[in-house]
């Protein structure tokens, strides 16, 4: 897969400076995570499922900085379209947006927003509200978030590379929710070490029939909560005390999934009433 020509990080050291992990994230091509500077915008890729391109589709746009908590300066999408339609016309504006036709050269990269100043927080919130209503409803119904539905066997059919398990991960908000919902999203939950990250891929090949890995990030890129610590270590000393390996074809079905950490009472928080995590 062809990562975009601009796949780096503006060097303006105002904008990025508090953020430089993802820095260093988004230069990687293992990891399925892209910046766009056109549109101010980091996201995980949403990969095709059943045709048989298998390329990415689509993007989930973070909100928070997965390694430090903080707000990620504004998406840029309603901006651009607006510059647009002021230099190009309406037309061209909304064709851009739905993906008919490419951007105008000269909004092909961050220099259109840096040389308009326009404001960090500039398309930030632009998600707050439907996500205010869709908590109100839930306390309203008692609604409880999941990620899976308990009765839906779907996901035992996938094929491994797609395939998350029947696991309650300790924190759920809603976009995060929402993401993991979503099986080509390749933002992933990984039991065994209660770890977070997007996926790590050969973005060359198809997903498929690849190992479950992440580059674990330790904040929620959707809500800015801390994620519960990983327990990849413990685990692994767990593991060397009892003369196995992670890799063992033989390894019991308790160190594969949740359960080993579960039974031993490192589960880190209540459900909250409001139904998130």
């Amino acid at each position: 897969m062809a990562r975009n020509n601009d796949s780096h990080l503006s060097n303006d050291p105002f904008i990025w400076q508090p953020h430089p992990e993802i820095l260093k994230l988004s230069r990687r091509k293992d990891v399925a995570l892209e910046y766009f500077p056109d549109m101010r915008e980091i996201g995980i890729y949403v990969i095709k499922m059943w045709k048989k391109s298998r390329g990415p589709t689509a993007i989930r746009p973070m909100h928070y900085c997965p390694f430090t908590g903080r707000r990620l300066p504004g998406r840029l999408l309603g901006a651009l379209w607006s510059a647009i339609r002021k230099s190009h016309g309406a037309e061209v504006a909304n064709d851009v947006i739905y993906g008919k036709i490419k951007s105008p050269q000269e909004f092909r990269n961050d220099r259109w927003w840096r040389e308009r100043r326009i404001s960090l927080r500039t398309g930030r919130d632009y998600h707050i509200d439907p996500i205010r209503k869709a908590i109100a409803w839930m306390k309203e119904t008692g609604h409880r978030l999941t990620w899976r539905d308990e009765e839906d066997d779907w996901d035992d059919h996938l094929p491994p590379g797609y395939r998350r398990g029947p696991y309650e991960p300790p924190h759920l908000c809603y976009c995060l929710s929402s993401v993991l919902s979503a099986y080509g999203a390749m933002f992933w939950y990984v039991p065994w070490d209660r770890e977070y990250g997007p996926r790590i891929l050969d973005l060359k090949r198809k997903v498929e029939g690849q190992p479950i890995a992440v580059a674990p990030v330790p904040y929620c890129p959707w809500c800015g909560k801390k994620f519960p610590p990983s327990l990849k270590a413990l685990r692994l000393r767990r593991l060397e005390a009892l003369g196995l390996s992670p890799d063992d074809p033989d390894l019991p079905e308790t160190w594969r999934t949740d359960q080993w950490w579960r039974e031993e009472g490192l589960w880190p928080d209540k459900v909250p009433k409001d139904g998130t995590r």
